[in-house]
């Protein structure tokens, strides 16, 4: 892979990457030599989050159902070459992709859908 040096002399642009990176983009794209793996991405912005997750006991084959604490990821993504940005939510058990607009509509129905709850 040929590097190519930008403006910013601290930044490493490699030779395939003619389109300029979204204002968001962290910039570190070392390593995406596949065209698939090509992407943008923003830092990750990390939420504490509890999660409920369910196993099987090993010894009585039984579903256990437990809360666990972690992170959840929050990554802006937008492949190379293409208009869509997308945002990944995940931890390390589970990871979901959706489209801005999506998370917009998420957006505007929690506040609400909390209320109902009884929880704002």
């Amino acid at each position: 892979m040929t590097i190519m040096h930008t403006a910013d002399p601290f930044s490493l642009r490699p030779d395939w990457l003619t389109e300029p990176c979204p204002s968001w983009c962290c910039g570190d794209h070392r390593g995406q030599h596949h065209p698939a793996d090509r992407v943008h991405f923003s830092e990750a912005r990390l939420v504490p989050v509890i999660e409920r997750l369910r196993a099987r006991d090993p010894s009585s084959g039984e579903i256990q159902v437990y809360a666990s604490a972690c992170d959840a990821a929050l990554v802006a993504v937008q492949a190379v070459g293409e208009r869509d940005v997308w945002v990944s939510i995940g931890t390390e058990e589970h990871q979901v992709e959706v489209s801005v607009e999506s998370i917009r509509r998420l957006r505007d129905h929690l506040t609400t859908f909390l209320t109902s709850l009884g929880h704002d």
